[in-house]
C-alpha cells in the first residue's frame, strides 16, 4: 500500500513539472511576440515622423534657406539607409578616372622575303630600341603585333584589334642620304644598300667574282655549318658589302651555303629580291647583315 502511494505521489510531481514547463514556454513566446509588435510600431512611427518632417520642409518658402533645410532632412533619410547602400559616388569616381593611353612601339619595315617554296617573312625594326628581327606570318612582332600579310613592298600587322601597314617607303631615310661608293652604301655595320645595277654587273662575270675571295667549308661538331672566307681582295664587292676574312657565312635568306659557287647561285636567284639577309659568325659571335637592293 505504501508503495502505491509513493508511486502516485511521484506521478503527480512529474505532472506538475510538465505543466510548469509548458507555462514557461507560453510565457516566453508571449514576450517575444510583444517585443516584435513594439519594434514594428516603433519603426512605423519613425517613418511616419520622417515623412511628416519631409512634407513640412517641402512646403516652406524661403529660397536657399528652405532648400538647405530640405536637403538636411533628406540627409537624415540617407543616414537611416532605408533604401540600401547608395553607389552613386563610387560610380562617379570610376567614370572620372582617366584612362591611360597605350604607347605603340614605332615599327619600320626593313625588308621582305618572298622565296618560292618558303614561307614569306619580313625584317622589322623596333625603332625605339634600334633592334631588328625576322618574323614569319602569324608570328608576334616584338610581342605586341601579329604579322598577317607580306607583300613585295609592304606588310600588314594587327595590333590592338586594328590593322596597320608598314611599307618599305616608310623606313628611315638613312639610305637616301648615305654616300654610295661603287654602287654600295654602308648604313651601319649590319645594314647596306646595294644598287641593283652594281649587283647585276658583278654577277655577269662570275669567274672574276669568284677570284675576289676564297672560301672553304667550315665544320662544327663534325657537320658543315657554312663557309669560312679568306683572301678577300681589297676593293672587291665582297669587301664593299662588309664581308671580312674569317667570317663564317651560314645562310642567305635562310638557305644554307655549302660552297662559294652555291652562294653565288643563291645571289643569282635573289636578283629579284629587294632585301637579302646573311647570317654569319664573326669573332665567335653570330650576327645578321641586311642588304637592300635598289
Amino acid at each position: 500500500m505504501q508503495r502505491l502511494l509513493r508511486r502516485k505521489a511521484v506521478e503527480r510531481g512529474v505532472l506538475v513539472i510538465k505543466i510548469l514547463f509548458a507555462l514557461s514556454i507560453l510565457l516566453l513566446i508571449a514576450v517575444l511576440v510583444s517585443e516584435a509588435i513594439d519594434n514594428s510600431l516603433a519603426g512605423r512611427t519613425a517613418v511616419a515622423t520622417l515623412d511628416s518632417e519631409v512634407k513640412a520642409a517641402t512646403t516652406e518658402v524661403g529660397g536657399k534657406h528652405s532648400r538647405k533645410d530640405a536637403k538636411s532632412d533628406y540627409s537624415r533619410i540617407v543616414k537611416t539607409n532605408l533604401f540600401g547602400p547608395l553607389q552613386q559616388a563610387q560610380t562617379q569616381k570610376t567614370a572620372d578616372t582617366p584612362v591611360k593611353p597605350v604607347n605603340k612601339t614605332p615599327l619600320a619595315l626593313i625588308g621582305v622575303f618572298l622565296t618560292v617554296g618558303e614561307e614569306p617573312s619580313a625584317i622589322i625594326e623596333d625603332q625605339k630600341k634600334k633592334v631588328q628581327d625576322v618574323f614569319g606570318l602569324g608570328e608576334m612582332v616584338f610581342g605586341e603585333a601579329k604579322l598577317v600579310s607580306v607583300k613585295p613592298d609592304r606588310v600588314e600587322i594587327e595590333r590592338l584589334g586594328q590593322r596597320e601597314v608598314l611599307a618599305l617607303d616608310d623606313t628611315p631615310e638613312r639610305s637616301s642620304s648615305a654616300e654610295f661608293k661603287e654602287g654600295v652604301a654602308m648604313i651601319s655595320d649590319t645594314e647596306f644598300v646595294v644598287q641593283e645595277a652594281e649587283l647585276d654587273k658583278a654577277l655577269e662575270n662570275l669567274p672574276l667574282l669568284l677570284t675576289q675571295a676564297r672560301a672553304v667549308p667550315y665544320f662544327k661538331d663534325g657537320k658543315s655549318v657554312g663557309l669560312r672566307l679568306f683572301a678577300v681582295k681589297p676593293g672587291s664587292l665582297f669587301e664593299r658589302i662588309g664581308l671580312k676574312n674569317g667570317d663564317i657565312l651560314k645562310t642567305i635568306n635562310g638557305n644554307a651555303m655549302g660552297d662559294l659557287s652555291q652562294a653565288v647561285k643563291l645571289f643569282e636567284t635573289l636578283k629579284q629580291e629587294k632585301s637579302i639577309a646573311i647570317n654569319m659568325e664573326r669573332d665567335r659571335s653570330d650576327k645578321e647583315v641586311h642588304y637592300q637592293i635598289r
